[in-house]
């Protein structure tokens, strides 16, 4: 090997990090989705499972902590309410986008990438709070918004 070339820790190194910069590129695209649905949402809360590390939908939540849809199973869920703008649509190719088992497939492959938060402890209700696994908390940016991570939407 020349020292011109990259070693195969920096390739990796590398390949990483873009990993990581295309996981947090989607951010934006999950929360428009959602918030096509719910315009108020702030955070898709997901519950990480004990057993198998798996992430699962539990609910939307407003600003407030108020819960604007619920998801009540853990693998089949109701199609979410309403169109999905074409242009958001089309981000996402063949997935259905209104199928948030689509969108729970993106998220979980994002948090393979960069460990996804937990919900702010303010939006938690006291039983979540005390849970062994608090809540983890997409916040729902869209892209423009102005969002930047830490802060809330």
């Amino acid at each position: 090997m020349t020292a011109d070339q990259p070693t195969a820790l920096e390739l990796l190194d590398e390949a990483r990090e873009r990993l990581r910069a295309a996981s947090r590129a989607m951010l934006p695209l999950i929360g428009e989705t959602v918030r096509a649905q719910f315009p108020d949402a702030a955070y898709l809360v997901l519950h990480r499972s004990v057993t198998d590390e798996a992430l699962y939908l539990v609910d939307v939540r407003d600003s407030f902590g108020n819960i604007l849809w619920d998801f009540p199973g853990l693998l089949e869920y109701a199609p979410f309410p309403a169109p999905v703008p074409e242009a958001v649509k089309a981000q996402w190719g063949a997935a259905d986008a209104r199928d948030p088992g689509v969108v729970l497939t993106l998220i979980r492959r994002v948090d393979d990438a960069i460990e996804l938060p937990f919900l702010p402890r303010e939006l938690m209700s006291d039983e979540e709070a005390s849970m062994d696994r608090t809540p983890v908390g997409v916040a729902l940016w869209t892209r423009g918004s102005g969002g930047e991570e830490g802060a809330r939407p």
